[in-house]
């Protein structure tokens, strides 16, 4: 473990490095953001939402042009050949995002997710906005910290609205639980099968579905696990046989 964090340590300062190379490059404005309801264009041929996060249990998927992919950190490795939409929110991940961003071809959707919730959230969407010109065009923001880029206000609302609606627990403990979140909002408002995977939380071994990296205790803690759990009661409540969870954790097929 102490291995995993030391080369974490040197690989960040590396993307760093590459950010300030390209920032002297890129004069771009600020990235402009879209509304949230575009993403309806994308959605319109397929049939299912489906959530991957880097659990064990995501090296189950078998990838089809069918579903549209929610994925983070690592996970976009198993759909790249697939439509994804990649989130990133943790500050290791979104400097490695700004040095090697895309990562594949079919790399063309991203979505950033900032929630004032302690000084550690204020402090990276500063270090977001700082960077925004680097960022494509094509891509969602959803943010209750007051800015000036437009649409990420209105974005926010209509998700969290969305989710104190359905009486869900807002808590987003980890990456992953943004995308079950953020698939329950999809599937319901297009009125999609949703799947799920990779969402653990340590079941299954605190391993990737990769075997690298570090399983922090964002993913793994107790607490995380009881909310979750909270959370996927409530989804399955809602969505019944339109939802099935390959995960490890709290699995659910759908015709349970």
């Amino acid at each position: 473990m102490k291995k995993a964090i030391l080369i974490k340590k040197i690989r960040s300062k590396v993307y760093v490095s590459k950010i300030q190379l390209k920032s002297l490059f890129r004069k771009n404005k600020n990235a402009n953001f879209l509304d949230i309801d575009k993403i309806n264009k994308t959605l319109e041929s397929k049939k299912s939402i489906c959530v991957v996060c880097s659990g064990p249990s995501a090296n189950k998927l078998l990838p089809n042009k069918d579903h549209f992919y929610l994925v983070t950190n690592d996970s976009y490795k198993l759909v790249k050949n697939y439509d994804f939409l990649y989130y990133v929110g943790d500050g290791y991940f979104f400097r490695r995002f700004l040095a090697n961003a895309p990562y594949c071809r079919n790399h063309k959707h991203n979505i950033f997710f900032f929630r004032k919730e302690d000084q550690l959230h204020a402090e990276s969407f500063e270090y977001f906005k700082k960077h925004s010109n680097l960022l494509s065009n094509n891509s969602f923001l959803l943010s209750n910290f007051e800015n000036n880029f437009k649409h990420s206000n209105a974005n926010y609302k209509k998700f969290i609205d969305f989710l104190e609606h359905k009486n869900i627990p807002v808590k987003f403990q980890n990456s992953g639980v943004f995308l079950l979140m953020f698939g329950f909002y999809l599937a319901v408002t297009y009125k999609m099968k949703l799947e799920i995977y990779g969402l653990d939380l340590g079941m299954g071994g605190n391993v990737h579905f990769d075997n690298a990296g570090h399983v922090g205790k964002s993913i793994t803690n107790d607490r995380v696990k009881v909310n979750t759990k909270k959370q996927l009661n409530i989804i399955y409540n809602i969505l019944n046989e339109n939802v099935s969870n390959y995960s490890f954790f709290h699995t659910k097929n759908s015709n349970q």
